[in-house]
């Protein structure tokens, strides 16, 4: 599979798994249901969505699904015949090695600074989900966005080139070496309180082996297993031991129609087994957690004078930022929680709209779509080097789907950190590094 069918792959998939879906599901009865359920206590106020499922709903949603993918092709295809292909270089293995033995040095030494080592909070079955919350935001301002940027971005896309340089060159150094940095990238990932990134992590290890020739069913049959445990396995410990007794006591042993109906459902036969409880829970706030805050985009940025403006400094006569999207959406999904900042980000196209409006959403669908065909024609070839600039095209791609245009560059899981290391090997390489021989 070319660069370019994978990323444009994992852009659809992503952005229906995240968004899609549950946009297009709270357009019917059940999809409210389901959502008024995932927002618990919190009442959603449908009888003001009046931009639920309007034309203006319908093209926002499908923006990014269909713009996106037409830009990227043609300018793959552009690049192809226009731009000539340099040899490429092999990268030795000590390089990678000693690129991240600097970072996770790095790393390490502002875990100890903020005393984040061990993760207290959360082995601790005692502490809360909401004092883990305050301790993670806690975490983000004492490590600093370039701890997040080298551990969710930088030392991934090393791995991912150690793990294609075992696999196409048989490097066992290298395959050593990417079996120790996954395992402290898990736990720099779990010492902040976020499982996120290691769920993203197994993604990128599935993509690096299936651009290194490995096998789609191969590939998948590892690495989703693993996913999926890690990700059931941290959700339990996020809670404590008495919140996790609370939600299984309280939890309604009539179904929330009929108990909206205040009549009893003939057909409702009691609780589920508990197992079968949570399995539909996970799969609920798996399903809307990103989609939940869709509707309340559109409805609360359809007033111009609500938009936030463009998430930069102001330059010459573009307007001024004037508020923050993801914190103010979130303010209206959960008014009464204030213990901490919350945010409900969205995608490239969504966090646009919130911006500047549906034309500047057009215009970011546009950028990130000849951005992945510029990573996808650099990605072309078999090498290690090629094969991470691929995965990085694909990470890429997942934020796209989850963040603004502005925060999938330049942040800590933005596009600078994901090519840092690649432009370090391919620099450094240029000297130490050899010309494959074709």
């Amino acid at each position: 599979m070319r660069p370019i069918h994978l990323a444009l792959l994992t852009l659809i998939v992503m952005y229906a798994a995240t968004t899609g879906l549950g946009a297009v599901l709270f357009t019917t009865g059940f999809g409210r249901d389901q959502l008024q359920i995932f927002m618990d206590a919190h009442r959603v106020p449908f009888e003001a969505m009046t931009t639920l499922g309007s034309p203006l709903y319908w093209v926002l949603l499908l923006s990014l699904a269909v713009i996106t993918p037409i830009v990227a092709l043609v300018t793959e295809l552009a690049a192809v015949h226009f731009v000539a292909e340099r040899t490429p270089v092999d990268i030795p293995t000590w390089m990678p090695i000693a690129i991240s033995a600097i970072l996770v040095a790095w790393c390490s030494y502002k875990l100890a600074e903020g005393g984040a080592l061990i993760p207290y909070d959360l082995l601790d079955r005692s502490v809360d989900f909401s004092e883990k919350m305050q301790r993670r935001v806690e975490l983000m301002n004492l490590l600093g966005n370039q701890y997040y940027g080298f551990a969710y971005s930088s030392l991934p896309v090393i791995a991912s080139f150690l793990l294609a340089k075992g696999i196409l060159q048989k490097d066992r150094l290298a395959f050593g070496a990417f079996w120790i940095l996954s395992a402290i990238m898990v736990w720099l990932d779990i010492v902040i309180l976020m499982k996120a990134p290691i769920i993203i992590y197994v993604g990128l290890v599935a993509l690096t082996m299936i651009l290194s020739g490995y096998g789609w069913i191969r590939s998948l049959a590892i690495t989703a297993p693993i996913a999926i445990v890690i990700f059931y396995s941290l959700s339990l410990v996020q809670f404590s031991a008495r919140e996790l007794t609370e939600r299984e006591i309280s939890r309604p042993a009539t179904p929330p129609a009929a108990q909206a109906a205040e009549v009893p459902d003939p057909s409702y036969r009691g609780k589920p087994p508990l197992d079968a409880n949570r399995a539909v829970t996970l799969v609920r706030n798996a399903t809307l957690r990103m989609a939940s805050s869709f509707p309340y985009y559109v409805q609360a940025f359809a007033d111009p004078s609500e938009r936030c403006g463009l998430e930069l400094p102001p330059i010459g006569p573009l307007p001024r930022k004037k508020c923050f999207a993801p914190i103010k959406v979130f303010h209206l999904m959960y008014p009464n929680i204030s213990y901490v900042t919350g945010f409900a980000p969205a995608p490239a196209n969504v966090s646009a709209y919130a911006e500047l409006g549906l034309g500047y959403s057009f215009v970011v669908t546009i950028i990130c779509g000849a951005i992945i065909g510029v990573l996808a024609f650099l990605a072309r070839g078999r090498g290690p080097l090629a094969v991470s600039l691929g995965t990085a095209a694909c990470i890429y791609v997942y934020y796209v789907t989850q963040v603004s245009l502005t925060a999938s560059l330049i942040d800590s899981y933005g596009l600078l950190y994901l090519l840092l290391p690649i432009v370090a090997m391919a620099l450094i390489g240029r000297f130490f590094g050899r010309p494959v021989q074709r």
